[in-house]
């Protein structure tokens, strides 16, 4: 369990002074997987609350390594609650509650991700967003995103299946494609919409199936 020094709730006073002070988000950093890191890092099981006082990092961040992030509970980012970049990284993201973030929820700014089966709830911003890469975006459920609960940037085309994901309570239900598209995608979540927002242009030779 990783908490401020500040926790009077959660686990206790941990700093003994009594209710005199209470954890907030961006309260520590971050933790951070660095493209030295071994592939074979895990990190499982574990709650990781109050962290990240920079919008632009997640609790957990992934730079071009691929971790196994499963089963942790992350809540109360000031930023986001996991940041996936660089080539090369290919972490599996599965099994995690992300709730209360002031960012995103997941964002994939590079690599190949596998995004399956987490919970995001209470999110300011995107549910998950997609800058760069081709993530594997399955079964994960959204409540209550602030903006749009899948969003992928502007000429952003994902190869693999965006499929099985739930959005509930959410301004829109949908994913946001937009800008020029050149390769191939397939639109298999059939249960959603796909938003377009700015200028959209499917050049020569695309195919979108």
């Amino acid at each position: 369990t990783l908490f401020p020094y500040t926790t009077s709730s959660d686990l206790g006073d941990t700093n003994g002074d009594g209710n005199a002070t209470s954890p907030a988000a961006g309260d520590w950093e971050r933790i951070a997987f660095e493209s030295s890191s071994s592939n074979n890092s895990v990190l499982d099981n574990c709650i990781v609350h109050y962290a990240t006082s920079n919008s632009a990092y997640g609790s957990i961040c992934i730079y071009g390594v691929s971790p196994q992030i499963t089963n942790n509970d992350l809540r109360y980012s000031l930023g986001k609650g996991i940041l996936c970049a660089w080539n090369g990284a290919n972490p599996t993201i599965q099994n995690n509650v992300i709730s209360d973030v002031s960012n995103y929820g997941i964002h994939c700014e590079g690599g190949s991700p596998l995004i399956d089966n987490n919970s995001l709830s209470s999110v300011s911003n995107y549910g998950i967003c997609v800058s760069s890469g081709d993530p594997t975006i399955t079964n994960n459920t959204l409540d209550n995103i602030s903006s749009l609960p899948l969003y992928l940037s502007d000429g952003v085309l994902l190869s693999t299946a965006v499929t099985g994901n739930i959005i509930t309570n959410s301004t829109l239900v949908g994913l946001r494609i937009g800008g020029n598209l050149s390769g191939t995608m397939r639109f298999n979540e059939t249960d959603l919409s796909y938003v377009v927002e700015d200028n959209f242009t499917v050049e020569s030779g695309t195919q979108l199936t």
